[in-house]
């Protein structure tokens, strides 16, 4: 599996923002001092997409359910005549 590279700087300030992420004291153009700040900014943004995957993969569980309980009414249904 390829990694992408993390975004830093303003694209970072932007995804985070995009995807809601708080951005308590981060300052834009400031936002590397040591590292910390952006390497926070860039967990949050990692847990976002995360978490925004498995909302999608929920619902995706819960489509292949209801179509496996369609697909068994329906082969009762054939069996019973």
């Amino acid at each position: 599996m390829f990694k992408q590279k993390e975004k830093q700087g303003d694209e970072l300030l932007d995804e985070a923002k995009r995807l809601g992420v708080a951005t308590d004291g981060i300052i834009p153009g400031v936002i590397s001092i040591g590292g910390i700040r952006e390497a926070v900014l860039q967990e949050r943004v990692r847990s976002a997409k995360n978490t925004k995957y498995a909302q999608l993969t929920w619902i995706v569980a819960l489509i292949s359910a209801i179509a496996s309980l369609v697909s068994a009414i329906a082969a009762w249904i054939a069996i019973s005549k």
